[in-house]
């Protein structure tokens, strides 16, 4: 008996041999060569610091909510699997962020479990990926190092917001 996957996140563009050709060797002009995702995600990266499109990873929502005391961050990973944090603690937030900065950068690095109550997240390097696995069967998001980076920057972002609406209040 095996035991069913969900869909892995992933889509597919139709581009000419000769189009994807030069996107390869634009990736091995770096130092060192990057993989053409790699390459595509800088794309987005600079578009995203010039303010062409949202800093938000499409699947993920992380915001800011009121908990009736003030602001607190939230970290959905996937709605479909109720997979994630509706309120967290800015700690909690911040702690989620610093493994997920550790685990995508190059080098070894090994899986760590964080406890944000009442869920547990698993956050784990796999080759050039990053896993992010809940305690419930299926809760599993496989995304890149660089989508880590980003999910970082976002929740760190969204502590700062958090402390500022909850300032406003007081």
């Amino acid at each position: 008996m095996t035991s069913k996957r969900p869909p892995r996140p992933a889509g597919t563009i139709m581009l000419p041999a000769a189009r994807l050709a030069q996107l390869h060797n634009l990736a091995a002009l770096r130092d060192p060569p990057i993989s053409t995702t790699e390459l595509i995600e800088e794309l987005i990266g600079r578009e995203v610091e010039a303010g062409a499109i949202r800093d938000e990873l499409p699947g993920f929502s992380i915001c800011v909510v009121d908990h009736g005391k003030g602001y607190v961050p939230s970290f959905i990973i996937d709605d479909d699997l109720d997979f994630g944090f509706e309120r967290m603690r800015p700690a909690d937030a911040l702690a989620i962020a610093d493994v997920l900065d550790a685990v995508s950068r190059p080098g070894p690095a090994a899986g760590k479990s964080i406890g944000v109550a009442p869920r547990l997240l698993k956050i784990a390097r796999v080759g050039r990926g990053v896993v992010l696995a809940g305690s419930l069967p299926g809760q599993r998001r496989t995304v890149t190092s660089r989508m880590a980076r980003d999910l970082a920057r976002q929740l760190r972002a969204a502590v700062e917001r958090a402390k500022m609406l909850t300032t406003a209040l007081s």
